[in-house]
């Protein structure tokens, strides 16, 4: 119950936050890119500089392991961040 609130809580918000246009990018990918950013609140662990939905469907940031997946082998949204690609 807990994960289906928060991922209609966070698809919520994309759709608040995001312009109509960007409307037809919500998907389970980014509702769970934007899940962790949202625990993240939207800043980068590494740079601490803040980014927003947009950067999310353009790339401008992505996921990115803690632990690397050759060591941990999970996916699970306590093991990844969001942070710029540069």
């Amino acid at each position: 119950g807990l994960k289906l609130s928060n991922h209609k809580s966070v698809d919520k918000y994309l759709r608040d936050q995001l312009p109509e246009k960007y409307h037809k990018h919500i998907n389970a990918s980014l509702i769970r890119k934007a899940r962790i950013a949202h625990d993240l609140d939207w800043t980068c662990p590494y740079t601490g500089k803040e980014f927003d939905p947009i950067d999310l469907i353009n790339k401008k940031v992505d996921k990115d392991h803690i632990v690397p997946r050759s060591q941990r082998m999970s996916d699970s949204l306590d093991s990844l961040v969001i942070t710029f690609s540069e």
